[in-house]
């Protein structure tokens, strides 16, 4: 400068220095804004947001962001060097802007704990005790030991078997049974599991994790190590095995199960027997709304007979209750359509409605060769229970003198033991007059048995009778 342009040494030191510290920072601002945007990028790789979305909330998402830039702006307007107005309008404009932003917050903070003081005196309130007091139709509780069954991430499958349940429900019974809530329960033992229909125990267990449940079929002799236990949907004798042990049970014949197909067939059995006491008026209520979409008629005469939500629920009751499906719906409200105008007593509308399934119950019981093995009841013993059946003002009655009816309970059990020895299912004949009392006596003392009467009997079933109940 004093060489070239002719200035003196204070000029020249003055100028040169500025402009030489000016350039620094001018050559440091590229790299700067390289590095913050960098930043910005790799720091919001979580993020759902674009780009421009995520930095646009970060900024504005505290006041205090915009004060803090306001005041830089301002600071360098009195700077010499520095453009005063635009830099004293845009740092104006940023400090507006975030009091506008902190009065919007402050608004937000008073409406949240208003909510929040709501929230709290509804708590407090009487009516809040009100969701104690509903009860799940069927719940499912397990210690803390099981919980790793239901929790997905540890690959546990119970959920998805338990909506496999409810599905192959509803398509064996006809019947859509509401959701089955599952929850820990830390009073339980760690490793038991316990079955409630309407917050009543009905069945529970014990679940050795990481072991298998192994069964003898009845025809093995030879036994397994391990823990005996037994299996408790059906109560038979189970011996719990290592993994080890797996291999060798199943060349001997034992069938071997994991713990989840164990709490699931128990579930599914509990189900079964218990589907007539889950089954509400709401529900019918529902099967007739979606029958009535396309047979419309039918449900129409049903209504003009005089038979109500209710009397359809007890024929359906009366159905479940013997493991009869109500999947056939058209069939029990035409039924109940032709005969409640005459018949009112529901239980005599239950075997009308049952002689209308005959075809479904048949099949229900047969095997592949259309052939039902029985145990048949003496004429004897028929006219002893037919003299002991008392009508009363609700339905018939049970009354045999206590000598013969323990006489008569001991020969049932004797001849189901039989049944069960050769591998089949305890299916009794009887006439139709005593067929539901009969039912009654046999569900009481042995419950997944089964009773048909003769009206029930297709033409091209066989029957064979491998049992014969007399006193």
């Amino acid at each position: 400068g004093m060489l070239m342009r002719g200035e003196s040494l204070q000029e020249a030191v003055s100028t040169y220095v500025m402009l030489t510290i000016g350039d620094g920072l001018v050559a440091q601002i590229p790299s700067l804004m390289m590095s913050t945007a960098t930043g910005i990028i790799v720091t919001r790789s979580v993020a759902m947001d674009d780009l421009g979305t995520e930095i646009t909330t970060q900024l504005l998402n505290q006041p205090r962001t915009l004060f803090v830039g306001a005041g830089f702006l301002l600071f360098l307007a009195i700077l010499p060097g520095f453009p005063k107005i635009p830099l004293i309008v845009l740092g104006s404009l940023l400090a507006v802007f975030g009091i506008y932003l902190r009065r919007g917050f402050r608004v937000k903070e008073e409406e949240k704990k208003g909510l929040k003081k709501e929230k709290e005196e509804v708590m407090r309130g009487p009516e809040s005790v009100l969701g104690l007091l509903q009860i799940d139709p069927i719940a499912l509780e397990i210690g803390y030991n099981l919980i790793p069954l239901v929790d997905t991430e540890q690959g546990g499958d119970l959920l998805e078997r338990v909506t496999m349940i409810r599905r192959q429900s509803a398509i064996e019974l006809g019947l859509v049974f509401p959701p089955i809530r599952i929850r820990d329960n830390m009073r339980l033992d760690p490793n038991t599991y316990s079955i409630k229909i309407k917050g009543v125990e009905v069945g529970k267990g014990i679940i050795r994790m990481g072991k298998y449940l192994a069964m003898n079929p009845g025809n093995i002799k030879e036994k397994i190590e391990g823990e005996e236990t037994v299996e408790p949907a059906f109560g038979l004798p189970a011996i719990w095995i290592d993994e080890s042990t797996r291999d060798k049970a199943e060349r001997l014949g034992y069938t071997v199960v994991d713990a989840p197909s164990v709490i699931a067939t128990h579930l599914t059995e509990i189900i079964k027997s218990y589907a007539s006491e889950v089954l509400g008026r709401q529900d019918v209520q529902a099967l007739i709304n979606s029958l009535s979409s396309d047979y419309s008629a039918v449900v129409d005469e049903v209504k003009k007979s005089g038979a109500t939500v209710g009397d359809v629920q007890k024929v359906l009751k009366g159905l479940l209750k013997e493991g009869v499906s109500i999947r056939d719906l058209l069939t029990i409200m035409e039924t109940i359509a032709d005969y409640f105008p005459t018949v009112k007593d529901h239980e005599e509308l239950v075997e009308l409605v049952r002689q209308a399934l005959s075809r479904q119950i048949c099949q229900q019981f047969s095997d592949q060769e259309k052939k039902i093995p029985v145990i048949t009841v003496s004429k004897e013993v028929e006219e002893e229970i037919r003299n002991a059946i008392v009508t009363t003002e609700r339905g018939k009655r049970f009354a045999m003198e206590p000598g013969e009816q323990k006489k008569l309970l001991s020969r049932i059990v004797e001849e189901v033991k039989k049944i069960r020895e050769k591998g089949l299912k305890p299916v009794f004949l009887t006439s139709p007059e005593i067929r539901a009392i009969f039912s009654k006596i046999v569900i009481s003392i042995i419950p997944n048995a089964a009773v048909l009467s003769s009206f029930e009997i297709v033409t091209d079933i066989r029957l064979e009778a491998v049992g014969n109940i007399v006193l």
